[in-house]
């Protein structure tokens, strides 16, 4: 299996932009975190799956448009 090295930087890097804006929000970052230490293991050892890169990013991806969406009107 070949890595492919700039995906992984690429979504380690959206990883680092996103995670002040969710602390910043007050949202859970930990398990986020723990992903990213994890790809980047994975990457170093050269285990780490397609699967594990497209699903962390759909999650950072969830997480910011979860920030970005319209506060529901105030009552």
């Amino acid at each position: 299996m070949s890595l492919d090295y700039i995906k992984i930087l690429d979504i380690l890097q959206k990883g680092l932009q996103t995670l002040p804006i969710l602390i910043q929000a007050g949202g859970t970052v930990m398990p986020l975190i723990q992903r990213l230490i994890a790809v980047t293991k994975g990457g170093q050892d050269g285990t780490v799956t397609d699967k594990e890169l497209s699903d962390l990013e759909r999650d950072l991806d969830a997480a910011l448009d979860e920030f970005n969406s319209p506060l529901p009107p105030k009552t």
